[in-house]
C-alpha cells in the first residue's frame, strides 16, 4: 500500500505539473494580450497560475465511489455507484465564474476557486508544491526567454482523463 501511494504521488505530481505546463503555454499563446499582461506585470503571476489551472485543468475527470446513498440536484445516487467528477466542466461553471470562458490572467487568485486539485479529503496533497513548481518554471522563462514564442501547432495526447500535449515546440 505504501509503494502504491509513492507511485501514485510521482506520478500525479509529475503528469499533473508538467500538464499544467504545457498547457499552460499553449493557452498563453493563444491569448498574446494575456501573454503580454503576464511578460509586463510579474506580480500577476500567482493569479495567473490559478488561472491556467482553471481554464484548462491537467485532469478533467476523477472518478469516486458513493459511500452513502446522496440526493444530488434532486437525484438520489446510490451507495455503491460510481460516479464520475467533471474537473474541466467545473471550472467553467457560470454559476461560480463570472465569464467562465474567458482566460484572464488578472482574475483574482484568492476568488479563483476551482477544482482542479479536487476538494475535501480528496484534495490534492501535492497543491503547494505543484503552484510552487509553475510559479516557479512560468516566472524563470517569462524572464529570461521574453521573446519565447511557438514554432508548431501542437498534437493532444490520446484519451481524456489526463488532458496534455505530446509536444509544445517553441523557439526562444
Amino acid at each position: 500500500e505504501m509503494i502504491s501511494t509513492c507511485v501514485l504521488l510521482l506520478n500525479a505530481g509529475h503528469e499533473a505539473t508538467v500538464n499544467t505546463t504545457a498547457n499552460g503555454w499553449w493557452t498563453l499563446f493563444r491569448h498574446p494580450e494575456q501573454l503580454a499582461l503576464l511578460r509586463s506585470d510579474p506580480a500577476l503571476l500567482p493569479g495567473a497560475v490559478e488561472e491556467l489551472l482553471r481554464y484548462d485543468t491537467p485532469l478533467q475527470l476523477f472518478e469516486r465511489w458513493v459511500l452513502d446513498d446522496i440526493e444530488v440536484g434532486g437525484t438520489v445516487i446510490p451507495r455503491g455507484c460510481e460516479v464520475a467528477l467533471l474537473f474541466g466542466s467545473a471550472n467553467r461553471d457560470p454559476a461560480v465564474f463570472t465569464d467562465p470562458e474567458t482566460f484572464d490572467v488578472r482574475r483574482p487568485a484568492a476568488t479563483n476557486r476551482h477544482v482542479s486539485f479536487g476538494a475535501g479529503i480528496h484534495y490534492c496533497l501535492g497543491a503547494p508544491l505543484a503552484r510552487l513548481e509553475l510559479a516557479t518554471s512560468f516566472g524563470l522563462l517569462l524572464r529570461e526567454a521574453p521573446r519565447m514564442r511557438l514554432v508548431a501547432e501542437p498534437e493532444w495526447k490520446p484519451g481524456y482523463v489526463i488532458r496534455g500535449l505530446t509536444a509544445l515546440q517553441v523557439e526562444v
